[in-house]
């Protein structure tokens, strides 16, 4: 495979959706995804003239994503979100949503995919809220409490007769 083909390949499939759009994205490893989201979060939350918000008051960030999208957001929660935080070192996203996650990404363009009975298929508490949204049940893997102690809110809803997808995004 090249770097861009690989199955799981974020940057492969963001190529492959939609080739035009992102043809200048040249992102050379996978695992520099993790350092542009921290990087993205921190510009954002900084309020400084070089923010794309410049002239906002940002508060707080939310992380959301739904599909491959929703599995990036799950991987960051569980395996990025404790590394890779603010200079106090409180966390860069103030909450999430995790749409339905399909699959779980790699954490860089090397690494086998991580087992199905592996703890991170679920939601990993991140100290800062969690809503898991699904439009079928949830798998097994994945299921795990509610729960509303202060370093563990989270949410899990599933939606009867929702569609993964839609004809507009998979025609």
């Amino acid at each position: 495979w090249s770097r861009w083909d690989r199955p799981g390949s974020s940057i492969g499939v963001a190529k492959q959706y939609n080739p035009t759009r992102y043809a200048a994205l040249n992102v050379p490893e996978d695992g520099l995804n993790w350092d542009i989201i921290a990087q993205t979060a921190e510009l954002l939350r900084s309020n400084g003239n070089h923010s794309p918000l410049t002239g906002f008051h940002v508060r707080q960030i939310f992380m959301e994503g739904f599909s491959g999208a929703g599995a990036i957001v799950q991987f960051w929660i569980n395996d990025m979100s404790r590394i890779l935080r603010q200079a106090n070192g409180q966390s860069l996203i103030d909450g999430y949503v995790v749409g339905e996650p399909s699959g779980y990404p790699l954490i860089n363009s090397q690494s086998p995919p991580i087992a199905a009975d592996d703890p991170r298929q679920a939601v990993i508490p991140p100290g800062v809220p969690v809503v898991k949204l699904h439009s079928r049940p949830e798998p097994a893997n994945q299921r795990r409490p509610d729960s509303d102690t202060a370093a563990d809110r989270y949410r899990t809803y599933e939606t009867a007769g929702a569609s993964h997808t839609d004809n507009y995004t998979n025609p």
